[in-house]
């Protein structure tokens, strides 16, 4: 076999390396993407959100107030969801923010009481093992929303 020359390297500044990384990377690809999900789906919402809600009006019992406090609370909060994704993309964030903002406005033993309500498994819990993992849990979160919105806020300074 007979040697063959090296192929001489391309260089940045070259022509033939600006025509290569051209045809690279600009290159078309077929649409591979399901209109499905790119048309809006306003009525299919609102009829699945109304039947949801038929659903849950016709099934609770009157007989447990508290059970049905926490549908109430868990309807309540998936149709603010609902109505988030049609107005605006953010929506369990601002659900989020809302709840801290309630949380605010209660006092400890409000908060506890608060918390009992939405676990009751906590009440009997052990202080070294459950509770510390919810605290480690909660400050977790808090501390990662605090970062959250220090980055934002030092973003929005530059």
């Amino acid at each position: 076999m007979a040697p063959t020359a090296p192929s001489p390297s391309l260089q940045k500044d070259d022509a033939s390396y600006k025509l290569h990384f051209r045809m690279i990377n600009e290159q078309q690809v077929e649409d591979i993407c399901m209109e499905l999900f790119y048309k809006p789906h306003t009525i299919t919402l609102l009829t699945l959100s109304v039947l949801s809600l038929m659903y849950f009006v016709f099934v609770r019992d009157d007989a447990h107030p508290d059970s049905n406090l926490r549908v109430g609370v868990l309807v309540v909060v998936s149709f603010f969801l609902v109505i988030s994704v049609l107005a605006f993309p953010n929506g369990l964030s601002v659900l989020y923010f809302l709840f801290l903002v309630f949380l605010l406005f209660l006092n400890w033993s409000q908060v506890k009481n608060f918390m009992y309500w939405l676990d009751p498994n906590l009440r009997y819990a052990r202080r070294e093992v459950d509770v510390m993992f919810i605290y480690i849990l909660f400050h977790s979160i808090v501390t990662s929303c605090f970062h959250q919105f220090n980055g934002t806020l030092h973003r929005n300074m530059l």
